[in-house]
């Protein structure tokens, strides 16, 4: 989950499932976006999803920093699977996952998507650090 900031650095590709440019903002989302492009199962996929501020309020704020209530969010992709199914996934390394501040992101994530229309809530984990 990556919070709205000019410091991101941006890779940009045609995304033939698609039909658009797809703008991720990691070596690693970059990664899996190409990965997306070549599965069967996957009939398109949108990354950088932007969280609705509005719906901050429905997420439980329990060992969640009070800031990030105060942040603009994005989830870093929406699937759509050829079944139909809407996935959210999270990208993230291992080493992330030992950060408290990115353990809170996600949750935060998880618990935004949660009582959602979304099917499926998910992390994948990237990097060189497995």
């Amino acid at each position: 989950m990556t919070g709205k900031t000019t410091n991101l650095h941006e890779y940009r590709f045609f995304s033939p499932k698609s039909l658009s440019m797809v703008i991720a903002y990691s070596t690693w989302a970059r990664d899996y976006a190409k990965w997306l492009e070549g599965e069967d199962w996957v009939k398109s996929f949108e990354p950088n999803i932007p969280l609705d501020r509005r719906r901050y309020g429905l997420v439980l704020p329990a060992d969640i920093r009070k800031a990030y209530f105060d942040t603009d969010w994005m989830s870093d992709f929406r699937i759509i699977r050829t079944d139909g199914r809407t996935l959210i996934r999270e990208v993230a390394t291992r080493a992330q996952l030992g950060k408290r501040s990115s353990l809170e992101k996600l949750e935060f994530s998880r618990r935004y998507w949660k009582d959602t229309d979304i099917d499926s809530w998910g992390i994948v984990i990237m990097g060189d650090d497995l």
